[in-house]
């Protein structure tokens, strides 16, 4: 009887230690127009790359503009999620001298509310966005990126989902 109740007692002990040890989604913020550094859409994407499970990226309260990259294409390694404020309210630039935008292979990412214009990587495919992963655009637009291969604004070698 006493060992019934011990392993009882283990076996609880060892289900609540499971069970809070799940990983909870990260929501880092971007506060400025930056390329890179702190507060910047590229460091929110290195940090929720380098943190476990699925994370979130949301935009400061009234931050508006363009984000001009000049370090290259953002490059999407872990499951996550980006909020944006609206179309017409922010948009991703590449001056129309990189992609934009990368999911790699086996990610799961959503995208919601943002513009990506004028992304172009040279002789390769998808000018504005690389997508082999699972990726899903809900109220984005996509405009005036270019290439000299395939997807000007899309290459998808993955599953997308336009909504």
């Amino acid at each position: 009887m006493r060992y019934r109740n011990f392993f009882t007692l283990l076996v609880a002990v060892v289900l609540l230690a499971l069970g809070s040890s799940r990983v909870h989604a990260a929501t880092f913020t971007v506060s400025n127009l930056n390329d890179s550094g702190e507060g910047s859409l590229r460091q929110a994407i290195l940090d929720a790359n380098a943190a476990p499970g699925p994370d979130v990226i949301a935009f400061q309260a009234g931050l508006t503009g363009t984000i001009p990259l000049t370090s290259g294409e953002l490059d999407i390694t872990g499951d996550l999620e980006i909020q944006g404020p609206g179309p017409a309210a922010l948009a991703v630039d590449g001056g129309l001298r990189s992609r934009l935008l990368v999911i790699e292979r086996g990610v799961t990412a959503a995208v919601s509310s943002l513009t990506f214009r004028n992304g172009r990587p040279g002789f390769f495919d998808g000018g504005g966005i690389w997508n082999d992963g699972s990726l899903t655009l809900n109220g984005c637009t996509v405009s005036g990126n270019r290439t000299a291969g395939r997807g000007g604004g899309i290459l998808n070698i993955g599953s997308l989902t336009l909504t």
